[in-house]
C-alpha cells in the first residue's frame, strides 16, 4: 500500500524559509545557471530556494500529491510524479535530497544512479535523519517529540556509514555534518544561537556531501567539517 498521499505531503511540508533549507543553500552554494535536480522534492519547497538563486531547477516526487501541491504552490517551476531511475536526463550541476535516503530500501543503487545523473565534478548533497542523535531519541521517550517515528523510513545511517557507502558507490571528496542538537530550552534560544551550538556529532540532522568523480576535481565548498561517527 502507498502511504506517500496528499495527508502524508502536508505533514512533512515545511516552510520555505525553514533553516534545514538554509542549511542546504548554504552548503551546496549553487550557482546561477546551475541545472539542479532536488530528489524527493514534497511540495516544492527547498526547489523554490534553489530556484530563487537563479538555477534552473527541476523537483521531483514519487507522491503525485505532492507533485500536485508543489505545481500549485510554485506553477513557474517544473515539477514531476517520477523517481530518480524515472529520469532519462543527465548532466546536473547538483543533484539535492532531503530526507530521502531512510525510505530506500537499496542506497547504494540510489547513489549510484545519482552519481550517473550529475556532470563531472557535479555536487551531490543530502540530508537524513542522524543515527547518533541520542539526545532526540531520549527526547521522544520523555516528551513524546517525534522525529524517528514515521513509518515509512526504513533504515538510520551514522556519519561513518554514509561515507562508506558513498566512496563504495565512486564520490569523491566526502564530507559529512550534524546540525541542530535537540533539547527542551531551544524554543527559548534565538534561532543563530541555536544552531550555532555545538552537535558532538548528535545533531538530529545528518548531511552529506560529494562530488562525482572525474580526473580533475576542483574541490567542494569546504563549508561541510568532516567528522567520525
Amino acid at each position: 500500500m502507498n502511504t506517500y498521499d496528499r495527508d502524508y505531503a502536508l505533514t512533512h511540508s515545511v516552510p520555505a524559509n525553514d533553516w534545514l533549507f538554509d542549511a542546504f543553500v548554504e552548503l551546496l552554494d549553487p550557482q546561477p545557471g546551475w541545472r539542479v535536480l532536488d530528489v524527493g522534492c514534497n511540495t516544492g519547497e527547498l526547489t523554490s530556494r534553489i530556484a530563487a538563486l537563479q538555477c534552473r531547477t527541476l523537483g521531483i516526487d514519487l507522491n503525485p500529491d505532492a507533485i500536485a501541491l508543489a505545481r500549485q504552490r510554485f506553477p513557474a517551476l517544473e515539477f514531476r510524479a517520477a523517481t530518480l531511475p524515472d529520469l532519462d536526463e543527465y548532466g546536473f550541476d547538483a543533484i539535492v535530497a532531503s530526507h530521502v535516503i531512510e525510505h530506500l530500501h537499496d542506497l547504494d543503487e540510489f547513489l549510484l544512479t545519482a552519481r550517473r545523473r550529475l556532470k563531472t565534478d557535479g555536487k551531490f548533497l543530502l540530508a537524513t535523519p542522524n543515527r547518533h542523535a541520542w539526545i532526540r531519541r531520549l527526547a521522544h521517550r520523555l516528551w513524546g517529540v517525534s522525529f524517528f517515528d514515521d513509518s515509512t523510513h526504513i533504515r538510520f545511517y551514522t556519519a561513518r556509514q554514509l561515507r562508506h557507502r558513498l566512496a563504495a558507490c565512486g564520490f569523491q571528496q566526502i564530507v559529512t555534518e550534524t546540525r541542530r542538537l535537540y533539547f527542551p530550552l531551544a524554543a527559548r534560544l534565538t534561532h543563530s544561537v541555536h544552531l550555532s551550538l555545538p552537535c558532538f556529532g548528535m545533531g538530529d540532522h545528518l548531511f552529506a556531501s560529494a562530488v562525482a568523480p572525474s580526473t580533475q576535481t576542483n574541490g567542494i565548498t569546504g563549508k561541510l567539517n568532516r567528522r567520525s561517527a
